[in-house]
Formats: C-alpha cells, structure tokens, sequence
C-alpha cells in the first residue's frame, strides 16, 4: 500500500479523469452512430420513395476498436448477382470496400463520392464534416489519456521505488 497520502490522491485523481475522458469517448460513439442512424434512415427513405436504382452506394460504419475507442469509416458497396444461388436464397450479395481515409481527420471528397448517387453527393459532405469533427476530438482525448496513463505509471513506479528504499 502507499503510503504517501499526495501520491494517492495524485493517483486517484488520475483516475478520475481518466474515467472522465472515457465518458467523453462514449459520449462522441453515441454521436458518431445517431449520424450513421441518420445516414441510414434518409437512404431508407429515398430507396422507398424511388426505384430499386436509387439504393445508395455508400455506407458508413461506427466499429469498436478495443475497449475505450472506435472508429468511423466509409465503405463502397456493390450489390453482386449470383449464377447459382441456393434454393430459396436471394441471388444478390452484398459486397463493401473500404475507403481510405489518409492521415487527415477528413475524407478526401472525390474518392469518397466517386459513383455515389445524387442524394448522396448532397448528404454526405455535411456528414463528413461531422464525423471529421467527432474524429478531431476522439483523437485528442485518446492522446490525453494516453498520456495520463503514462504519467500514472511513473508515479506508480516512482512511489514503489520510494517505498522500497526507505
């Protein structure tokens, strides 16, 4: 046990804004998915108002990665016939390709709507805009955490080494 009492307190505020940092997390997935949720519902939308071509060729993703982050990526999909589909299957599949983001918290636009439907060459640049947002921010509170947990470490390391010397 440490018996400093500074170290401790240093150690549980620590914690305690680590805590906070990962509800700031939660709070920027929770964000992230009600722009994936509108994305999806406005392309529902228009794919009943309209024929079957006006199905959206894009989609977006909001994936965990580990258990205090996530992720926002766009994906091509490509609807495949099949030859010889199962009995009682539907002869299409779906295929999706993702799009690469470069190093920026930004998607390129011309790659990201090249071959994408008019309503979603109206959508998706302002959704973009939002999710490159949400990526700035999740990317700087990833950065602080990492560096609170690094800097709890040394003072883990430091209190122990304190203590084994006296």
């Amino acid at each position: 046990m440490i018996a400093d009492p500074f170290v401790e307190f240093k150690m549980s505020l620590e914690q305690k804004i680590i805590e906070m940092i990962d509800t700031g997390v939660d709070e920027l997935r929770e964000e992230a998915i009600s722009l994936q949720r509108q994305f999806q519902m406005f392309g529902t939308h228009v794919k009943a108002k309209m024929d079957q071509n006006a199905r959206g060729t894009l989609m977006v993703l909001v994936k965990a990665r580990g258990k205090n982050t996530f992720e926002i990526c766009w994906r091509k999909k490509q609807w495949i016939r099949l030859n010889n589909p199962k009995p009682g299957k539907s002869p299409w599949v779906l295929y999706s390709r993702y799009i690469k983001k470069g190093k920026s918290d930004h998607y390129e636009m011309k790659p990201l709507l090249s071959g994408a439907k008019d309503w979603e060459r109206e959508m998706v640049p302002e959704l973009e805009d939002g999710f490159a947002e949400i990526r700035r921010k999740l990317r700087c509170l990833m950065k602080c955490r990492q560096l609170l947990l690094e800097q709890s470490r040394r003072t883990e390391r430091l209190a122990v080494s304190e203590k084994c010397g006296e």
